[in-house]
């Protein structure tokens, strides 16, 4: 009888990279080639390149500045290896400082901006959906803490950069005392707290005007406004009437009487 061997010939690995031809300065972007069974896969990258994850015949890369860039693959089996590689554009993203995070106080406005300003750029200012501005500066006055977003394009040949801006409200914590009466003659404390610095006015009847408690005692009924500055150098301000009742005043009438002697 006639034996029958089926003999498998194996060949060279094949290598074909897919994935981007030209990404964006900073972003994270995946590269493949198709897997084959019993080979081993090495990617390598030109600097600056920065290989941040490999799954055998799939990496994940970034590429921190503009420029042209090679990503090399090499497959190897027991017949031998093969190399490829695919030459990567990287486009610059624009470049400028923006303060992340503002603190402002209550009814104030702050000017964000992305600086410097580059003729060159488009800016697109938002707050959710809403279209705010086209220039490298915002000016905004939020009433409660809000988060800004900016969209920065460098132009042809260059990718668009989101970023954001949070503007926080700070908030007072200033207490005063409540309103309260004393009889004419006498005193009462009044108190502020929640600042490092305070101002009492008027100061008629105060024991002093700069600090946080003082001694009120008026003649007639008074209001005392106290202004302080908290630590973020914001003012607050608040009245406290204390009320001044008068002593009332006794009168003694003198009645002259006569008695007889019934005797």
């Amino acid at each position: 009888t006639n034996a029958q061997v089926k003999i498998r010939v194996k060949g060279l690995p094949t290598v074909t990279i897919t994935g981007p031809s030209v990404v964006c300065q900073g972003d994270t972007n995946t590269w493949q080639t198709k897997f084959e069974g019993n080979t081993f896969y090495n990617w390598t990258l030109t600097k600056p390149g920065t290989l941040l994850d490999t799954a055998n015949s799939v990496i994940q890369a970034r590429f921190d500045s503009a420029g042209t860039y090679k990503i090399t693959c090499m497959a190897v089996n027991d017949c031998g290896s093969t190399t490829r590689f695919k030459t990567i554009t990287v486009k610059p993203r624009p470049v400028y400082t923006l303060k992340k995070d503002t603190l402002i106080c209550p009814g104030s406005s702050v000017v964000l901006a992305a600086l410097p300003n580059n003729p060159a750029y488009t800016y697109t200012w938002k707050l959710g959906p809403n279209f705010l501005g086209t220039t490298n500066t915002l000016t905004v006055t939020p009433t409660q803490t809000t988060t800004y977003s900016i969209s920065i394009s460098g132009g042809v040949g260059t990718c668009t950069k989101n970023d954001t801006v949070r503007v926080r409200i700070a908030m007072a914590n200033m207490q005063a005392s409540k309103d309260t009466g004393i009889c004419a003659g006498d005193s009462v404390i009044l108190s502020a707290s929640g600042a490092v610095s305070y101002s009492w006015s008027p100061p008629a009847g105060l024991s002093s005007t700069t600090t946080p408690s003082v001694i009120a005692k008026p003649t007639t009924t008074t209001t005392y406004t106290v202004t302080v500055k908290d630590i973020n150098s914001c003012t607050s301000s608040d009245d406290v009437t204390v009320t001044v009742y008068q002593t009332p005043e006794v009168s003694f009438t003198t009645i002259a009487a006569c008695f007889t002697n019934a005797n």
